[in-house]
């Protein structure tokens, strides 16, 4: 029997999106490169509720930036960490690739069945919200920056729409 004071065991170690394979000039594989080191930094700070000592700024603009930080300010102010691995199903589309900068549209199902969000005093673990499908679309624009770099300039995580 486990003492009520006691803390969870430990979560599963966190994990990043698996790599993505790019084919060198290939804008639809590059931006989902992008995509997964994005996710790669996110699982970084959801780690300790703060995007402290990643690298989100290098893959997102901004506006994506600045919501993504008070995201992580709620779970800090909430004494919430999130742990565990998070699935994806990744899918480019290039769109505007004549007409100007190339932009990529990413369709994403996230799969949160191994993500935990944990309580950072006691370390047990908080249910996700009763409406949250445990698997959910997301969607996240992306364009090519004229020094060539793919940054994501819009994301939709749309939690409540499962797929």
């Amino acid at each position: 029997m486990q003492d009520a004071k006691a803390p969870a065991p430990a979560a599963t170690a966190p994990s990043a999106p698996p790599p993505v394979p790019v084919s060198a000039g290939d804008p639809a594989a590059e931006a989902l490169e992008v995509y997964a080191a994005m996710w790669a930094e996110r699982v970084k700070a959801f780690q300790v509720a703060s995007a402290e000592d990643t690298e989100l700024e290098r893959y997102v603009a901004s506006g994506v930036l600045s919501v993504f930080e008070k995201e992580l300010a709620r779970l800090k102010k909430d004494g919430m960490v999130i742990r565990g691995a998070l699935g994806h199903e990744p899918e480019a589309t290039l769109r505007d690739a004549e007409a100007g900068p190339p932009k990529a549209t990413v369709n994403d199902c996230v799969d949160l069945s191994k993500w935990q969000p944990l309580d950072i005093t006691t370390g047990w673990p908080i249910p996700l919200p009763g409406n949250q499908p445990v698997r959910h679309e997301a969607t996240a624009t992306l364009e090519r920056t004229d020094s060539g770099r793919w940054i994501v300039t819009a994301y939709d995580p749309a939690p409540t729409r499962a797929c």
